[in-house]
């Protein structure tokens, strides 16, 4: 049983209980086609998505030239219109946006919503409807589908890019991490769908989360007062889930403050790392030594080639101000779902049984999940109103002015490799990928904590003192005896356990064996004597 949110719960009363009014008087629109009274010549498709940010821009012109593409040349299939809804990243917009294109243009099929709290808004008001909300969000948890059965997820599941972060912890030897994560007044927890599996990556490789910190861009609490309390700690090993524009400001700060320079390591999200392409050299340059997960799909096949050209001319003429129109995973999803959606239609080849076959939201929800189709993203076919959830990531370095790297390859079950291909090899540790670009340019690895500066007096003071005794009986357990140095040599099973678990241990104290002799109350008196 799916347990939803307060939050989401709450946007859902002041949706219900919200004015009609707000919802088509200041809405941006964009329709293929003009709407037409008979409902037997066209099929209407709705959209909602952020016309504010890249993912939401690459979505709308991929679906545009998805429609164009599998609807736009007569034959038999009907006259499909597209109805575009902006959402500004508000889910009270996103809600009633929903509501206008199902009441107003009676939408067939709803499309888009790239995050899960839009998402989860929207999924009870189609399910009450009748109407399958085809979601372009990665972090729509399992159960959601079942819970709402007009829910297709049309977006891979990223969750185990927690693992391919977990496996960059691990390569490096690095025992804690700090998580950087957004929190706004309309997205209240972004990181609440990743922390679990973030935690349990971690703890499978024996690291931990330091600190959890929510960052915003209207928080009473400034980026640079965050990242200066996060500096004077000792964990510098920064894992940022964030929206691109906050990760830009982040960056920008993180390096006013030196928090990008050596022994610093910082790693990011899909989030982030899927539009790298599409920022400047201003942010590039507050970035060097970043290291990415990216979502991995195929740029090499004569399908995606023959796309990435007719995008990046329709991407141009209508966003001549973004700087580079190459696509994204985004507008790669976008395009897969509104083919998805053209087969369900065109399998019904005679024309005069549309308004028959296709008049119920469940022959809608049907034809879609029997989707079964290679495309842009990889195999198209559900399972449990889900796709199959992504195993593959790219490994990025940012370097140079606007412009990254890709160091090579993380599968899950299988560990690194330079190439995705039949014959490749693969590795556990990252380091199996070559030489890494760690912020401030330093050749070799960064520590992942703060150099404590204490003399060797002070080192040996706060040294854990551990008491064994000197007796002659049961020497196999705690043997003790004098090296010609002075210092003690201390063997015994009791010793190589307890030694065990100190290397088990992500943050054992420095110590050093006392020898003591004497009753317990004894020892206990001396050991305090000897911290004093």
């Amino acid at each position: 049983m799916l347990h939803i949110s307060h939050f989401f719960l709450l946007f859902l009363i002041i949706f219900l209980l919200s004015s009609s009014n707000r919802a088509t008087s200041n809405e941006e629109e964009e329709d293929d086609g003009s709407e037409k009274n008979q409902p037997d010549q066209f099929i209407s498709l709705g959209a909602i998505v952020d016309f504010n940010s890249r993912a939401g821009k690459e979505e709308k012109v991929a679906m545009k030239m998805a429609v164009n593409d599998f609807f736009g040349h007569g034959g038999h299939l009907p006259t499909v219109l597209l109805h575009v809804k902006n959402s500004r990243g508000d889910p009270l917009q996103t809600a009633s946006s929903a509501k206008t294109l199902i009441k107003k243009h009676h939408a067939r099929v709803i499309l888009g919503l790239g995050t899960w709290q839009e998402t989860a808004i929207v999924a009870e008001l189609a399910n009450k409807s009748k109407v399958p909300l085809l979601s372009l969000a990665n972090e729509v948890p399992s159960g959601a589908c079942s819970h709402w059965p007009y829910l297709v997820n049309a977006a891979r599941s990223q969750f185990a890019q927690m693992k391919a972060i977990a496996a960059i912890i691990q390569s490096w030897g690095w025992r804690k991490v700090n998580v950087i994560y957004e929190d706004t007044i309309t997205n209240p927890s972004l990181t609440a769908g990743i922390t679990p599996y973030l935690i349990k990556a971690l703890q499978e490789v024996r690291s931990v989360v330091n600190d959890l910190v929510p960052f915003s861009l209207f928080s009473d609490h400034s980026i640079s007062e965050n990242l200066m309390k996060l500096k004077d700690g000792q964990c510098r090993v920064f894992i940022v889930h964030t929206s691109a524009t906050l990760a830009t400001e982040i960056f920008k700060e993180a390096k006013k403050l030196d928090m990008m320079e050596k022994d610093f390591v910082w790693i990011t999200t899909n989030s982030i790392t899927d539009v790298l392409h599409t920022l400047n050299a201003t942010t590039f340059s507050s970035m060097q030594g970043v290291l990415g997960v990216k979502s991995y799909f195929s740029d090499s096949n004569k399908h995606f080639k023959h796309f990435r050209t007719r995008f990046q001319v329709e991407f141009s003429k209508q966003f001549p101000k973004e700087t580079n129109p190459k696509p994204g995973i985004h507008a790669l999803q976008a395009y897969d779902a509104v083919r998805a959606v053209s087969l369900a239609i065109s399998r019904n080849s005679n024309r005069k049984f549309y308004s028959a076959i296709l008049s119920t939201g469940q022959n809608w929800l049907k034809g879609i999940l029997n989707s079964n189709f290679e495309g842009l993203t990889g195999p198209i076919n559900f399972k449990r109103g889900m796709l199959a959830p992504s195993h593959v990531y790219r490994i990025v370095n940012v370097v140079g002015v606007e412009t990254y790297i890709d160091l090579g390859y993380w599968t899950e079950g299988l560990g690194f490799s330079v190439n995705i291909s039949r014959d490749s090899v693969y590795n556990e540790s990252m380091k199996f990928l070559g030489q890494v670009l760690w912020p401030g340019r330093p050749w070799s690895v960064p520590g992942g904590l703060k150099e404590a500066k204490r003399s060797d007096s002070s080192q040996s003071q706060a040294s854990l003192k551990i008491g064994v005794p000197t007796g002659k009986t049961h020497v196999e357990f705690v043997n003790v005896r004098n090296n010609s140095d002075g210092s003690l040599n201390v063997t015994g099973f009791a010793i190589e356990v307890f030694k065990a678990a100190v290397k088990l241990s992500l943050d054992f104290p420095p110590y050093k064996f006392v020898e003591v002799s004497g009753t317990y109350d004894s020892l206990v008196e001396k050991l305090c004597l000897q911290v004093e």
